[in-house]
Protein backbone atom coordinates (compact mmCIF):
# COMPACT_ATOMS: atom_id res chain seq x y z
CA UNK A 1 0.00 0.00 0.00
CA UNK A 2 1.40 3.14 -0.59
CA UNK A 3 2.70 5.67 2.15
CA UNK A 4 0.86 8.50 1.11
CA UNK A 5 -2.81 6.87 1.05
CA UNK A 6 -1.70 5.54 4.59
CA UNK A 7 -1.12 8.47 5.60
CA UNK A 8 -4.40 9.98 4.06
CA UNK A 9 -6.17 7.20 6.13
CA UNK A 10 -4.63 7.81 9.46
CA UNK A 11 -5.36 11.70 9.27
CA UNK A 12 -9.05 10.44 8.47
CA UNK A 13 -8.95 8.36 11.60
CA UNK A 14 -7.74 11.76 13.36
CA UNK A 15 -9.75 14.08 12.58
CA UNK A 16 -13.37 12.21 12.90
CA UNK A 17 -13.15 12.43 16.65
CA UNK A 18 -11.58 15.80 16.56
CA UNK A 19 -14.93 17.09 14.93
CA UNK A 20 -17.22 15.18 16.62
CA UNK A 21 -15.70 16.41 20.25
CA UNK A 22 -16.13 20.17 18.75
CA UNK A 23 -19.72 19.20 18.04
CA UNK A 24 -20.78 17.89 21.47
CA UNK A 25 -18.71 20.51 23.26
CA UNK A 26 -21.27 23.09 20.83
CA UNK A 27 -24.22 21.10 21.76
CA UNK A 28 -23.24 20.79 26.05
CA UNK A 29 -22.75 24.40 25.73
CA UNK A 30 -26.66 24.98 24.42
CA UNK A 31 -27.93 22.84 26.64
CA UNK A 32 -26.60 24.05 29.69
CA UNK A 33 -28.98 27.35 29.17
CA UNK A 34 -31.71 25.13 28.34
CA UNK A 35 -34.31 25.47 31.07
CA UNK A 36 -36.76 22.10 31.09
CA UNK A 37 -33.17 19.39 29.99
CA UNK A 38 -34.98 16.16 30.93
CA UNK A 39 -35.51 15.26 27.27
CA UNK A 40 -31.72 15.60 26.20
CA UNK A 41 -30.61 14.17 29.64
CA UNK A 42 -28.74 11.49 27.52
CA UNK A 43 -26.49 14.87 25.96
CA UNK A 44 -23.31 14.05 28.45
CA UNK A 45 -19.96 13.44 28.15
CA UNK A 46 -19.98 11.15 31.23
CA UNK A 47 -22.53 8.74 29.06
CA UNK A 48 -19.98 9.11 25.56
CA UNK A 49 -17.67 11.82 24.09
CA UNK A 50 -19.51 10.71 20.59
CA UNK A 51 -22.71 12.97 20.59
CA UNK A 52 -23.79 10.45 17.55
CA UNK A 53 -25.48 8.41 20.81
CA UNK A 54 -27.19 11.17 22.55
CA UNK A 55 -31.11 11.34 21.60
CA UNK A 56 -32.48 13.49 18.49
CA UNK A 57 -28.92 14.08 17.34
CA UNK A 58 -27.90 11.72 13.84
CA UNK A 59 -24.35 11.74 12.25
CA UNK A 60 -23.78 10.83 9.06
CA UNK A 61 -21.58 8.29 7.51
CA UNK A 62 -18.12 10.33 8.57
CA UNK A 63 -19.36 11.01 11.75
CA UNK A 64 -20.37 14.39 11.89
CA UNK A 65 -23.44 15.87 13.17
CA UNK A 66 -26.09 15.99 10.47
CA UNK A 67 -29.61 15.75 11.98
CA UNK A 68 -30.86 17.48 15.35
CA UNK A 69 -34.90 16.37 16.12
CA UNK A 70 -35.98 18.10 19.13
CA UNK A 71 -39.92 18.28 17.87
CA UNK A 72 -42.36 18.57 21.16
CA UNK A 73 -39.64 17.95 24.05
CA UNK A 74 -40.69 20.69 26.26
CA UNK A 75 -37.10 22.74 25.19
CA UNK A 76 -37.79 26.08 26.73
CA UNK A 77 -34.77 28.21 25.90
CA UNK A 78 -32.86 30.71 23.80
CA UNK A 79 -30.40 30.57 20.59
CA UNK A 80 -28.22 32.90 22.48
CA UNK A 81 -25.60 29.93 23.38
CA UNK A 82 -26.41 27.83 20.13
CA UNK A 83 -23.11 27.69 18.45
CA UNK A 84 -24.19 27.35 14.59
CA UNK A 85 -20.50 27.76 13.51
CA UNK A 86 -19.26 24.52 15.19
CA UNK A 87 -22.15 22.10 13.17
CA UNK A 88 -21.23 22.76 9.44
CA UNK A 89 -22.78 19.61 7.98
CA UNK A 90 -26.09 20.20 9.86
CA UNK A 91 -28.70 19.36 7.09
CA UNK A 92 -31.94 18.87 9.77
CA UNK A 93 -32.81 21.26 12.32
CA UNK A 94 -35.88 20.41 14.02
CA UNK A 95 -36.99 22.47 17.26
CA UNK A 96 -40.60 22.66 16.44
CA UNK A 97 -43.22 22.83 19.24
CA UNK A 98 -41.30 23.70 22.03
CA UNK A 99 -40.87 26.86 24.30
CA UNK A 100 -37.77 28.86 22.45
CA UNK A 101 -37.61 32.35 23.26
CA UNK A 102 -35.74 35.31 22.41
CA UNK A 103 -34.86 36.13 18.42
CA UNK A 104 -33.23 34.02 15.83
CA UNK A 105 -29.51 35.05 15.66
CA UNK A 106 -27.78 36.02 12.13
CA UNK A 107 -25.46 33.50 12.90
CA UNK A 108 -28.10 30.74 11.75
CA UNK A 109 -26.47 31.36 8.25
CA UNK A 110 -23.50 29.40 9.38
CA UNK A 111 -25.42 26.46 8.78
CA UNK A 112 -24.29 26.41 4.82
CA UNK A 113 -25.60 23.00 4.18
CA UNK A 114 -29.05 23.06 6.07
CA UNK A 115 -31.84 21.60 4.19
CA UNK A 116 -34.57 21.64 6.59
CA UNK A 117 -35.69 24.57 9.27
CA UNK A 118 -38.52 23.73 11.48
CA UNK A 119 -39.08 26.54 14.53
CA UNK A 120 -42.57 26.92 14.14
CA UNK A 121 -45.01 26.69 17.53
CA UNK A 122 -42.26 28.19 19.67
CA UNK A 123 -42.09 31.92 21.55
CA UNK A 124 -39.27 33.34 18.97
CA UNK A 125 -40.17 37.31 18.22
CA UNK A 126 -38.43 39.97 16.56
CA UNK A 127 -37.49 40.09 12.97
CA UNK A 128 -37.03 37.19 10.62
CA UNK A 129 -33.29 37.43 9.94
CA UNK A 130 -32.25 37.87 6.11
CA UNK A 131 -29.67 36.18 6.51
CA UNK A 132 -31.81 32.96 6.41
CA UNK A 133 -32.04 33.54 2.43
CA UNK A 134 -28.33 32.73 2.21
CA UNK A 135 -28.96 29.03 3.36
CA UNK A 136 -28.73 28.06 -0.45
CA UNK A 137 -29.72 24.49 0.13
CA UNK A 138 -32.83 24.66 2.08
CA UNK A 139 -36.06 23.08 0.74
CA UNK A 140 -37.96 23.85 3.69
CA UNK A 141 -38.67 26.13 6.38
CA UNK A 142 -41.20 26.41 8.59
CA UNK A 143 -41.32 29.58 10.93
CA UNK A 144 -45.45 29.64 11.68
CA UNK A 145 -47.30 30.10 14.93
CA UNK A 146 -44.33 32.43 16.92
CA UNK A 147 -44.60 36.13 17.28
CA UNK A 148 -42.05 37.93 14.64
CA UNK A 149 -42.57 41.86 13.86
CA UNK A 150 -41.63 43.41 11.10
CA UNK A 151 -41.42 42.90 7.15
CA UNK A 152 -40.76 39.30 5.02
CA UNK A 153 -36.97 40.17 4.39
CA UNK A 154 -36.76 39.75 0.67
CA UNK A 155 -33.83 37.80 0.62
CA UNK A 156 -35.83 35.05 1.35
CA UNK A 157 -36.84 35.04 -2.50
CA UNK A 158 -33.35 33.85 -2.79
CA UNK A 159 -34.33 30.44 -1.39
CA UNK A 160 -35.12 28.40 -4.39
CA UNK A 161 -35.05 25.04 -4.00
CA UNK A 162 -37.95 24.78 -1.55
CA UNK A 163 -40.42 22.18 -1.44
CA UNK A 164 -43.94 20.74 -0.28
CA UNK A 165 -46.75 22.95 0.02
CA UNK A 166 -47.39 26.30 0.94
CA UNK A 167 -49.61 26.43 4.56
CA UNK A 168 -52.97 27.75 4.75
CA UNK A 169 -51.64 29.59 7.92
CA UNK A 170 -49.69 32.19 5.51
CA UNK A 171 -53.63 33.76 5.50
CA UNK A 172 -53.10 35.06 8.42
CA UNK A 173 -50.39 37.42 7.62
CA UNK A 174 -52.40 40.46 7.04
CA UNK A 175 -50.03 42.92 6.27
CA UNK A 176 -48.32 40.67 3.47
CA UNK A 177 -48.49 42.96 0.06
CA UNK A 178 -46.11 41.00 -2.08
CA UNK A 179 -45.62 36.68 -2.39
CA UNK A 180 -42.47 36.24 -4.12
CA UNK A 181 -42.56 32.01 -4.38
CA UNK A 182 -40.49 31.38 -7.81
CA UNK A 183 -38.06 28.97 -8.86
CA UNK A 184 -38.45 26.14 -5.87
CA UNK A 185 -40.45 22.87 -5.87
CA UNK A 186 -43.60 24.14 -4.45
CA UNK A 187 -46.67 21.62 -4.64
CA UNK A 188 -50.00 21.28 -4.30
CA UNK A 189 -52.77 24.42 -3.90
CA UNK A 190 -52.17 27.86 -4.05
CA UNK A 191 -53.71 28.41 -0.57
CA UNK A 192 -57.31 29.99 -0.67
CA UNK A 193 -56.24 31.82 2.83
CA UNK A 194 -54.26 34.10 0.53
CA UNK A 195 -57.67 35.93 -0.17
CA UNK A 196 -58.14 36.55 3.21
CA UNK A 197 -54.78 39.18 3.03
CA UNK A 198 -56.78 42.37 2.77
CA UNK A 199 -53.01 44.49 1.44
CA UNK A 200 -51.86 41.47 -0.96
CA UNK A 201 -51.35 43.09 -4.44
CA UNK A 202 -48.47 40.67 -5.96
CA UNK A 203 -48.06 36.68 -6.18
CA UNK A 204 -45.54 35.10 -8.44
CA UNK A 205 -44.99 31.45 -8.12
CA UNK A 206 -43.55 30.40 -11.18
CA UNK A 207 -41.24 27.82 -12.08
CA UNK A 208 -42.77 25.08 -9.30
CA UNK A 209 -45.05 22.04 -9.55
CA UNK A 210 -48.45 23.81 -8.89
CA UNK A 211 -51.30 21.76 -9.67
CA UNK A 212 -53.79 24.29 -9.00
CA UNK A 213 -55.50 27.65 -7.02
CA UNK A 214 -58.28 27.41 -4.26
CA UNK A 215 -61.05 29.06 -5.03
CA UNK A 216 -61.38 31.18 -2.37
CA UNK A 217 -58.01 32.92 -3.82
CA UNK A 218 -60.90 34.90 -5.40
CA UNK A 219 -61.36 36.86 -2.48
CA UNK A 220 -58.04 39.01 -2.87
CA UNK A 221 -59.44 42.54 -3.09
CA UNK A 222 -55.77 44.30 -3.46
CA UNK A 223 -54.62 42.13 -6.20
CA UNK A 224 -53.00 43.16 -9.28
CA UNK A 225 -50.45 40.66 -10.58
CA UNK A 226 -50.72 36.80 -10.50
CA UNK A 227 -48.17 34.58 -12.52
CA UNK A 228 -48.28 30.92 -11.90
CA UNK A 229 -46.44 30.31 -15.34
CA UNK A 230 -44.01 26.68 -15.68
CA UNK A 231 -46.22 24.79 -13.11
CA UNK A 232 -48.31 21.35 -13.29
CA UNK A 233 -52.02 23.72 -13.83
CA UNK A 234 -54.12 21.41 -15.91
CA UNK A 235 -58.00 20.78 -17.02
CA UNK A 236 -60.34 23.88 -16.90
CA UNK A 237 -58.97 27.91 -16.80
CA UNK A 238 -59.51 29.02 -12.68
CA UNK A 239 -63.16 30.97 -13.54
CA UNK A 240 -62.83 32.44 -9.90
CA UNK A 241 -60.27 34.55 -11.67
CA UNK A 242 -62.47 36.16 -13.63
CA UNK A 243 -63.57 37.70 -10.46
CA UNK A 244 -61.04 38.84 -8.86
CA UNK A 245 -61.74 42.52 -9.35
CA UNK A 246 -58.81 44.87 -9.51
CA UNK A 247 -56.68 42.34 -11.26
CA UNK A 248 -54.54 43.39 -14.19
CA UNK A 249 -51.99 40.77 -14.96
CA UNK A 250 -52.76 37.05 -15.43
CA UNK A 251 -49.43 35.10 -16.36
CA UNK A 252 -50.62 30.55 -16.68
CA UNK A 253 -48.59 30.44 -19.84
CA UNK A 254 -46.77 26.77 -19.94
CA UNK A 255 -49.06 24.77 -17.75
CA UNK A 256 -51.58 22.19 -18.93
CA UNK A 257 -54.70 23.83 -19.03
CA UNK A 258 -57.11 22.38 -21.59
CA UNK A 259 -60.10 24.72 -21.63
CA UNK A 260 -61.45 28.13 -20.95
CA UNK A 261 -64.48 26.84 -19.58
CA UNK A 262 -68.05 28.47 -20.07
CA UNK A 263 -68.81 31.57 -21.25
CA UNK A 264 -69.99 34.29 -18.51
CA UNK A 265 -70.62 37.35 -17.22
CA UNK A 266 -66.45 38.58 -16.36
CA UNK A 267 -67.12 40.66 -13.23
CA UNK A 268 -63.09 42.23 -13.24
CA UNK A 269 -63.16 44.58 -15.92
CA UNK A 270 -59.50 45.90 -15.12
CA UNK A 271 -58.04 42.91 -16.80
CA UNK A 272 -55.00 44.44 -18.99
CA UNK A 273 -52.79 41.61 -19.77
CA UNK A 274 -53.74 37.65 -20.00
CA UNK A 275 -50.65 35.14 -20.93
CA UNK A 276 -52.06 31.70 -21.76
CA UNK A 277 -49.05 30.78 -24.09
CA UNK A 278 -48.12 26.59 -24.55
CA UNK A 279 -51.05 25.35 -22.91
CA UNK A 280 -53.46 22.72 -24.60
CA UNK A 281 -56.34 24.91 -24.54
CA UNK A 282 -59.26 24.06 -27.09
CA UNK A 283 -62.13 25.00 -28.05
CA UNK A 284 -63.23 28.69 -29.92
CA UNK A 285 -62.18 31.95 -28.92
CA UNK A 286 -63.36 32.95 -25.18
CA UNK A 287 -66.61 35.13 -25.56
CA UNK A 288 -65.57 35.79 -22.04
CA UNK A 289 -62.79 38.12 -22.89
CA UNK A 290 -66.21 41.02 -24.63
CA UNK A 291 -65.98 42.12 -21.14
CA UNK A 292 -62.44 42.82 -20.95
CA UNK A 293 -62.86 46.45 -22.57
CA UNK A 294 -58.92 47.33 -21.06
CA UNK A 295 -57.32 44.26 -22.24
CA UNK A 296 -53.77 45.32 -23.81
CA UNK A 297 -52.18 41.81 -24.29
CA UNK A 298 -53.46 38.70 -25.39
CA UNK A 299 -51.24 35.65 -25.85
CA UNK A 300 -52.88 32.26 -27.14
CA UNK A 301 -49.50 30.94 -28.62
CA UNK A 302 -49.24 27.58 -28.70
CA UNK A 303 -52.64 26.01 -28.05
CA UNK A 304 -55.00 24.17 -29.92
CA UNK A 305 -58.07 27.01 -30.46
CA UNK A 306 -60.06 26.31 -33.31
CA UNK A 307 -63.06 27.72 -35.25
CA UNK A 308 -63.70 31.17 -36.40
CA UNK A 309 -61.94 34.36 -35.05
CA UNK A 310 -65.26 36.31 -33.63
CA UNK A 311 -65.63 39.85 -35.44
CA UNK A 312 -66.57 41.56 -32.38
CA UNK A 313 -62.60 41.56 -31.01
CA UNK A 314 -62.53 44.71 -33.55
CA UNK A 315 -65.50 46.29 -31.42
CA UNK A 316 -65.21 45.23 -28.01
CA UNK A 317 -61.43 45.31 -27.21
CA UNK A 318 -60.93 49.16 -27.93
CA UNK A 319 -57.35 48.69 -25.73
CA UNK A 320 -55.61 45.57 -27.50
CA UNK A 321 -51.97 46.40 -28.72
CA UNK A 322 -50.35 43.34 -29.05
CA UNK A 323 -52.39 39.77 -30.31
CA UNK A 324 -50.80 36.77 -30.63
CA UNK A 325 -52.57 33.59 -31.80
CA UNK A 326 -49.68 31.98 -33.51
CA UNK A 327 -49.87 27.80 -34.23
CA UNK A 328 -53.48 27.18 -32.99
CA UNK A 329 -56.40 25.62 -35.29
CA UNK A 330 -57.83 28.69 -36.40
CA UNK A 331 -59.43 28.98 -39.37
CA UNK A 332 -62.14 30.64 -42.12
CA UNK A 333 -61.44 34.09 -43.06
CA UNK A 334 -59.35 36.99 -41.15
CA UNK A 335 -61.92 39.28 -39.80
CA UNK A 336 -61.73 42.54 -41.61
CA UNK A 337 -62.74 43.85 -38.16
CA UNK A 338 -59.51 43.49 -36.79
CA UNK A 339 -58.80 46.76 -38.59
CA UNK A 340 -61.05 49.12 -36.14
CA UNK A 341 -58.20 47.99 -33.40
CA UNK A 342 -57.18 51.69 -32.65
CA UNK A 343 -54.12 50.58 -30.37
CA UNK A 344 -53.04 47.59 -32.39
CA UNK A 345 -49.48 46.99 -33.68
CA UNK A 346 -48.78 43.56 -32.98
CA UNK A 347 -50.67 40.88 -34.71
CA UNK A 348 -49.69 37.28 -35.18
CA UNK A 349 -51.74 35.06 -36.95
CA UNK A 350 -49.20 32.56 -38.38
CA UNK A 351 -49.15 28.73 -38.33
CA UNK A 352 -53.33 28.15 -38.36
CA UNK A 353 -55.53 26.94 -40.73
CA UNK A 354 -56.81 30.55 -42.48
CA UNK A 355 -58.39 30.44 -45.88
CA UNK A 356 -59.75 33.73 -48.57
CA UNK A 357 -58.53 36.79 -48.87
CA UNK A 358 -56.07 38.99 -46.68
CA UNK A 359 -58.39 41.86 -45.73
CA UNK A 360 -56.96 44.65 -47.48
CA UNK A 361 -57.90 47.00 -44.18
CA UNK A 362 -55.38 45.39 -42.47
CA UNK A 363 -53.03 47.67 -44.07
CA UNK A 364 -54.62 50.71 -42.64
CA UNK A 365 -54.65 49.73 -39.03
CA UNK A 366 -53.76 53.38 -37.29
CA UNK A 367 -51.03 52.52 -34.79
CA UNK A 368 -49.23 51.11 -37.86
CA UNK A 369 -49.10 54.14 -40.17
CA UNK A 370 -46.34 55.93 -37.99
CA UNK A 371 -44.29 53.27 -35.85
CA UNK A 372 -42.51 50.71 -36.65
CA UNK A 373 -44.98 48.21 -35.94
CA UNK A 374 -45.67 44.43 -37.58
CA UNK A 375 -48.27 42.05 -38.41
CA UNK A 376 -47.20 38.78 -39.13
CA UNK A 377 -49.46 36.26 -41.18
CA UNK A 378 -47.09 32.94 -41.70
CA UNK A 379 -48.81 29.41 -44.07
CA UNK A 380 -51.90 31.58 -45.14
CA UNK A 381 -53.72 29.92 -48.15
CA UNK A 382 -56.42 31.41 -50.38
CA UNK A 383 -58.15 30.45 -52.91
CA UNK A 384 -56.70 28.98 -56.39
CA UNK A 385 -57.88 32.13 -58.37
CA UNK A 386 -55.75 34.55 -55.40
CA UNK A 387 -51.91 34.50 -54.84
CA UNK A 388 -50.94 31.89 -52.50
CA UNK A 389 -48.30 32.41 -49.59
CA UNK A 390 -46.62 29.13 -49.64
CA UNK A 391 -45.99 27.77 -46.10
CA UNK A 392 -42.96 28.74 -44.51
CA UNK A 393 -43.03 31.95 -45.40
CA UNK A 394 -45.00 35.50 -44.20
CA UNK A 395 -45.54 38.88 -44.63
CA UNK A 396 -44.08 41.26 -41.84
CA UNK A 397 -45.34 44.89 -42.31
CA UNK A 398 -43.32 47.96 -41.35
CA UNK A 399 -44.41 51.30 -42.42
CA UNK A 400 -41.06 52.31 -42.81
CA UNK A 401 -40.25 49.18 -45.26
CA UNK A 402 -42.97 49.02 -47.18
CA UNK A 403 -46.65 50.77 -46.61
CA UNK A 404 -49.03 48.04 -45.65
CA UNK A 405 -51.66 49.31 -47.60
CA UNK A 406 -49.30 49.08 -51.20
CA UNK A 407 -48.38 45.71 -50.28
CA UNK A 408 -52.00 44.45 -49.07
CA UNK A 409 -52.85 45.74 -52.76
CA UNK A 410 -50.21 44.17 -54.20
CA UNK A 411 -50.86 39.97 -52.23
CA UNK A 412 -54.84 39.31 -52.55
CA UNK A 413 -55.08 39.45 -56.08
CA UNK A 414 -52.74 40.88 -58.68
CA UNK A 415 -54.32 41.60 -61.61
CA UNK A 416 -50.90 41.12 -63.83
CA UNK A 417 -48.07 39.74 -63.54
CA UNK A 418 -46.18 43.46 -63.91
CA UNK A 419 -47.86 44.79 -60.93
CA UNK A 420 -45.05 43.79 -58.67
CA UNK A 421 -42.97 45.95 -60.46
CA UNK A 422 -45.15 49.27 -60.04
CA UNK A 423 -44.90 49.50 -56.20
CA UNK A 424 -41.98 50.82 -54.11
CA UNK A 425 -38.54 49.20 -54.42
CA UNK A 426 -38.75 48.76 -51.07
CA UNK A 427 -42.11 46.79 -51.22
CA UNK A 428 -40.36 44.90 -54.50
CA UNK A 429 -37.19 44.01 -52.29
CA UNK A 430 -39.92 42.66 -49.67
CA UNK A 431 -41.52 40.39 -52.44
CA UNK A 432 -38.40 38.82 -53.95
CA UNK A 433 -37.75 37.62 -50.48
CA UNK A 434 -41.51 35.76 -50.36
CA UNK A 435 -40.14 32.03 -50.92
CA UNK A 436 -37.72 32.87 -47.73
CA UNK A 437 -38.74 31.74 -43.91
CA UNK A 438 -38.04 34.85 -42.80
CA UNK A 439 -40.81 35.06 -40.53
CA UNK A 440 -40.26 33.48 -37.00
CA UNK A 441 -40.95 35.85 -34.32
CA UNK A 442 -43.38 39.07 -34.36
CA UNK A 443 -40.82 41.27 -32.94
CA UNK A 444 -37.96 41.99 -35.06
CA UNK A 445 -37.73 44.27 -37.72
CA UNK A 446 -37.65 43.15 -41.70
CA UNK A 447 -34.39 45.07 -42.20
CA UNK A 448 -32.74 42.97 -39.86
CA UNK A 449 -33.98 39.80 -41.64
CA UNK A 450 -33.02 41.50 -45.31
CA UNK A 451 -29.40 42.40 -44.17
CA UNK A 452 -28.40 38.95 -43.70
Amino acid sequence: MKPFYILLCLLHLVIIPVESETEAHALLKWKESIVHANSISSWSLVNSSNPCKWSGVTCGPTGYVVRIELHNTSINGTFENFDFFSLPNLTKLDLSNNLLHGTIPSTISMLTNLKFLNLGCNKLHGIIPPEIGSLSKLLDLRLNNNNFTGPIPFQLSWLQKLTGTVPAEIGKMLALNTLKLGVNRLEGYLPGSLGDLPKLNFVSAYLNQFTGIEPNFSRCRSLKYLTLSYNQLSGEFPQFLWNVIGLEYIDLHNNNLSTMGPSHVVSNSFLRELQLANNSLSGEFPTSLIHCKKLVVLNFVGNKLSGELPKWIGDKMPSLAILQLRSNLFHGEIPSELSQLPALHVLDLSKNKFSGNIPPDLGSIANMKNKTQFVVIKEYNTQNNHKKIENGTGIYLSQYQCPPSVLFQLIPSPKSPTQEQTVSSSCTQVWNHRNKPLFRIAYFSITKHLSE
